[in-house]
């Protein structure tokens, strides 16, 4: 490691080009840092290291450091390959490989599979430290043919334990989740999946963005959110592919809820649809990513253009051909055909009766059958309707539906049509019920019939039939956002405040040394006063707050130097609340709330909020207003938006003083609008036992 850095520090190329790749790679004793590895990267790359043409490609292509060009990116790459660096043929191996499957593609490059086998055999004949485990992924992909996992977990194993390969250690991961799938796991022993743990651990404290993600989905299975969460932000900030369905995914569906009756995620759609965009539009759709293409076309057809709108409607008849078990997909066609068919035009009939067959051709799916009561009874025009119909598919979709929102939805639907219809229409509505509409065979096959003539469903492919496994609800189908989505932090712009925050930006970069920073006096004192017991005056507050969220460094040295025999209680107390993991189960605090994260995207990237998903009944918070849902904006003046928001949030609570006042910007969603919520002075610490 000396000698590289030595290298580097003289500029050689090929250090430059090994030191981006590794930090951006490998994950071990160098931290990432996307300017950096950026510019090394262009650097090494114009004066002719391969390496540095590989490590450039892959900047310009997700965007690290410089906007996307995947023309340039395809070049740069083509170029490192045909020197037959293993790395790069690699790379162009997966894309080559990738670029058949519509919804994998990498922009710039033709599907060319015999190519891309070529570049692998390539790159495993070289001798590459990873050929094993390019071969095992080969085989969990299936690139040269039929795939064998138990195989594949093999190579992954061997692979990790000769070389200690990230990536390695990460495919181990999930050939092992594949074989225990498959029960045939036996060989894959606990220590050693405990030591692949371990080395993407290390990565991820690293900043390595794949570990990062890869540890993001660590947490989620340990029922960690505290951690997975901050790590997805910073993946998704670092522009790791892979990580963009996820960010999209949590602030749509608000998973690692284990109560009943909380959130521990929100986000609002128009996030939804910029992260999805910039996922697209940068082509980071890899592992079969139907998400991404979902979210993405639900925010073109709401406010595109009409060339946008034909873009995705092609993707959408993709994830069809590509995934026709995946109710989604047509449920996703058929909201552009839905709002296709507004206005008085010719085509606009022929749009609302294609919007009705995806319905009723997936009727046998929860996604489906709801989706389809609302087209014919509360979406469309009122020239469409058919409120017989509409009730007789709301009354399959609340039986089908396990979640109570869609059940709930599904019962408004069928009330709706029941009070619009006269007695004729109501006796052709149980009728319709009796005869099993729309989920009878006879209804789904006419309408599969129908969508292969019309060219929505491409001829080859066979009539598909649910296999009766149960899929997952999804409550909100992506489009039925709002036509205004909440827009929390609209509220900090309120003139009261008089405060616009910067925008946070990338958090990951934290200086480790402040000691070459003068520290100002207001600092100085306002800990002195703190640890005093002396109540802060808002200006102290804020100085405090500020170092909290900003600057934990700082605010540690300075609480060393202020330790002595009077204050090392306190001070002790502090610095161990300010390294504290903050789990979820949160409601003990002076607030009496349990907070969860607000997740927004933006200019600046993945951001978080602190979000209110619990109330203690009689509470300090619930006392002053405070509902669950709330998003917490500003604390004392400062802006709480940062992937590390919520974490921080919640260790600023453990340590603010008994009796000290504190003043809140409460972000509230109203179906679009914003209201700010009332300063909250909180009284003497109180115990308060919640129970989950």
């Amino acid at each position: 490691m000396q000698t590289l850095m030595a290298s580097v520090e003289k500029g050689d190329p090929d250090a430059l080009a090994e030191w981006a790749y590794c930090a951006a790679n490998v994950g071990e004793r160098l931290s990432f840092d996307r300017e950096l590895v950026h510019d090394r990267s262009k650097t090494a790359a114009e004066a002719g290291s391969a390496l540095g043409k590989l490590q450039y490609a892959i900047c310009v292509e997700r965007g690290i450091g410089t906007a996307s060009d995947f023309q340039l990116s395809a070049k740069l790459l083509s170029e490192a390959a045909e020197t037959g660096h293993p790395c790069a043929l690699i790379a162009l191996a997966v894309r080559k490989l990738e670029a058949h499957d519509r919804q994998r593609d990498y922009l710039g490059f033709e599907p060319d599979e015999e190519g891309g086998r070529q570049c692998l055999e390539e790159a495993i004949a070289s001798g590459f430290y990873e050929a094993k485990h390019w071969s095992g992924r080969d085989l969990l992909e299936g690139y040269s043919g039929k795939k064998n996992y138990k195989k594949a977990a093999r190579l992954a194993k061997e692979s990790f334990l000769e070389t200690g390969s990230l990536r390695s250690a990460a495919w181990m991961y999930k050939a092992e989740h594949l074989l225990s799938r498959n029960e045939i796991d036996e060989f894959l022993e606990d220590d050693v999946v405990e030591k692949a743990g371990e080395r993407l651990r290390s990565a991820a404290a690293l900043g390595t963005p794949y570990a990062k993600y890869v540890m993001g989905w660590e947490g989620v299975k340990g029922e960690k959110p505290h951690e997975a969460i901050p790590a997805f932000i910073e993946s998704v900030n670092n522009k790791e592919p892979q990580s963009f369905w996820t960010a999209t995914y949590i602030m749509l569906q608000g998973r690692f809820n284990k109560y009943v009756d909380s959130t521990v995620c929100s986000g609002n759609y128009d996030s939804i649809y910029k992260a999805a965009k910039e996922a697209y539009l940068r082509n980071h759709r890899a592992n079969d990513n139907t998400r991404i293409v979902l979210y993405y076309a639900y925010g073109v057809i709401k406010k595109g253009t009409p060339e946008e709108k034909l873009e995705v409607a092609t993707a959408l008849r993709a994830l069809i051909r590509d995934h026709r078990e995946y109710p989604y997909s047509y449920t996703g066609l058929g909201y552009y055909y839905l709002k296709s068919s507004e206005g008085d035009h010719p085509e606009a009939a022929e749009h609302f009766r294609r919007c009705v067959a995806l319905g009723t051709f997936r009727s046998d799916s929860p996604n489906g059958s709801l989706a389809l009561a609302a087209y014919l009874g509360e979406w469309s025009l009122e020239k469409f309707r058919d409120y017989p119909k509409a009730y007789a598919a709301a009354m399959w979709a609340e039986e089908l539906n396990r979640n109570a929102g869609c059940k709930q939805h599904a019962r408004k639907i069928a009330r709706h049509a029941w009070e619009a219809m006269d007695e004729g229409e109501r006796l052709k509505a149980k009728q319709l019920v009796d005869e099993q509409y729309p989920y009878k065979r006879s209804y789904r096959e006419e309408a599969f019939k129908y969508l292969k003539d019309v060219g929505d469903i491409e001829k080859f492919l066979p009539f598909y039939e649910n296999s009766g496994e149960e899929e997952e609800d999804d409550p909100h189908f992506g489009f039925l956002a709002p036509e205004e989505p909440a827009a929390v932090v609209r509220v900090v712009d309120n003139a009261v405040f008089n405060f616009r925050p910067r925008p946070w930006g990338n958090l990951h970069f934290v200086m480790a040394e402040v000691a070459g920073e003068s520290i100002s006096d207001s600092q100085r004192k306002s800990v002195r006063q703190l640890l005093a017991g002396e109540i802060l005056n808002d200006f102290y507050k804020e100085v405090f707050t500020r170092m909290v969220f900003r600057n934990v460094p700082r605010l540690k040295v300075i609480l060393g130097r202020e330790r002595n025999e009077a204050t090392k209680d306190k001070v002790d107390f502090i610095l161990k609340a300010l390294d504290a993991k903050p789990e979820i189960d949160q409601g003990d605090n002076l607030l009496g709330a349990g907070f969860g994260w607000y997740l927004i995207y933006d200019k600046a990237g993945m951001q978080a909020m602190p979000l209110v998903n619990r109330l203690i009944k009689g509470g300090v918070a619930e006392k002053a207003g405070v509902r669950k849902a709330d998003a917490i904006v500003m604390v004392n003046g400062v802006s709480t938006r940062g992937p590390n928001a919520r974490n921080q949030f919640v260790r600023f609570l453990s340590i603010w003083p008994e009796g000290e006042s504190m003043e809140l910007v409460i972000g509230r969603n109203k179906q679009g609008s914003t209201d700010l919520g009332s300063a909250l002075w909180v009284g003497e610490r109180k115990e308060i036992l919640v129970e989950f």
